[in-house]
């Protein structure tokens, strides 16, 4: 996590959202990142559930990822879409990018990538449960 507010906090202070940018976020995690770092002011539209962040409860939200859109993104008008690991589908990312849209991926590691398929795939956890050795 340490990695990513970093990440984040540097592409704040080398002035990657200027005030004239929109950015819609994906992911409360980022979102509770960007507002930290007193960025909100460049925040249009947010999802997940963002109540307990003061001035984010109070922005546009979009609906769950299953019924997250190209669409639904564009209403916003945005110029920049930050999106954590597994939040938007890649097929949402490419339409975004296609009409020029600024769009970031993030992982809780700090990993940041501009393409959906450049995500290198990590092993999915198994939900089942291991025997405990005494």
């Amino acid at each position: 996590m340490r990695a990513l507010i970093g990440l984040i906090g540097m592409a704040l202070a080398t002035g990657c959202l200027a005030a004239e940018q929109r950015l819609v976020v994906i992911g409360h995690q980022l979102t509770e990142i960007v507002f930290a770092l007193d960025a909100g002011d460049t925040v249009v539209g947010v999802h997940g559930y963002v109540d307990h962040i003061p001035g984010a409860a109070e922005l546009p939200r979009l609906r769950g990822p299953r019924q997250t859109s190209a669409e639904s993104v564009l209403a916003f008008r945005p110029t920049d879409v930050w999106i954590m690991d597994g939040r938007a589908t890649p097929e949402m990312a490419h339409q975004l990018q296609a009409v020029g849209i600024n769009v970031q991926f993030f992982r809780a590691n700090g990993a940041c990538w501009k393409s959906p398929h450049a995500l290198p795939k990590w092993p999915k956890r198994s939900h089942a449960r291991t025997p405990r050795r005494h």
